[in-house]
């Protein structure tokens, strides 16, 4: 079932910073409780502009080359302190350039959500972002 968050708690957990661990907490625990939620497995979607999804070409290479290019890709991207938290899909290969689609999230985002999820004894069994594209 879905659920929205309070304006007042949706405009604090906007905050970026040390504010996202500490309220996220208390809001999929009022999430779980205003749904009835008797399962244990959660699929959040997180809408953060930090959250990033990039559709990327580079021409075909090896994974050994390909790794390299993609970790300095999201340096470049990434608009926050800190580490993150990336992965990618290959895509259609078309006139010498290979699609790369590459998601970028900060590690204090998924960190809070693996604590907070193990805090009230469940699990993310998937992620899924509103991502921003620029």
């Amino acid at each position: 079932m879905p659920w929205r968050l309070s304006k007042e708690r949706f405009r604090h957990l906007g905050k970026t910073g040390a504010d996202f661990s500490s309220d996220l907490q208390p809001a999929l625990a009022e999430a779980i409780q205003q749904t009835r939620f008797t399962g244990k497995n959660l699929t959040p979607a997180v809408d953060d502009p930090q959250c990033l999804h990039r559709t990327i070409q580079v021409p075909p290479m090896t994974m050994d080359d390909l790794v390299p290019v993609l970790e300095r890709k999201v340096k470049q991207e990434q608009t926050w302190e800190g580490a993150a938290v990336w992965k990618f899909r290959i895509g259609i290969q078309a006139r010498g350039k290979q699609t790369v689609q590459l998601e970028i999230w900060p590690q204090r985002i998924i960190d809070s959500l693996v604590t907070t999820c193990h805090n009230l004894e469940s699990a993310v069994t998937t992620l899924h972002a509103l991502f921003h594209s620029g």
